[in-house]
């Protein structure tokens, strides 16, 4: 556990950005050899593995942001001890999280099935 209130602001962004960094990179090695294999298959494969590529990354970047806003307000509840300004608690986060999640996951999901049944 690192106190990140201590010491240079930049020096702890660089070491919380650098771990951020190396899995991005690795989930996007991860859609181009996806997207080698799959040129063999043909046109519509390609341009099916792109659409839901983008999708996939767009999914990640949303929960990435509601993730980060769940964590800090739990992060703030914890600071205050719970004070009586944060008698929601985290819910307020959740609940928009697992209702985008119900709608996204289908919105996601169905346009695959078709992709699987050619």
């Amino acid at each position: 556990m690192n106190d990140i209130t201590q010491g240079s602001i930049p020096k702890h962004l660089l070491k919380l950005a650098g771990f951020i960094a190396v899995a991005m990179t690795f989930q996007t090695l991860y859609y181009l050899v996806d997207l080698y294999f799959v040129a063999g298959l043909g046109e519509a494969s390609v341009a099916g593995l792109s659409l839901c590529g983008n999708l996939a990354i767009a999914v990640l970047a949303l929960t990435q942001m509601l993730g980060v806003g769940t964590s800090s307000l739990i992060g703030s509840v914890a600071r205050c001890g719970g004070s009586p300004g944060f008698n929601r608690g985290p819910t307020g986060y959740w609940i928009p999280n697992i209702s985008l999640s119900c709608i996204v996951s289908p919105a996601v999901v169905e346009p695959s099935s078709e992709f699987r049944s050619a």
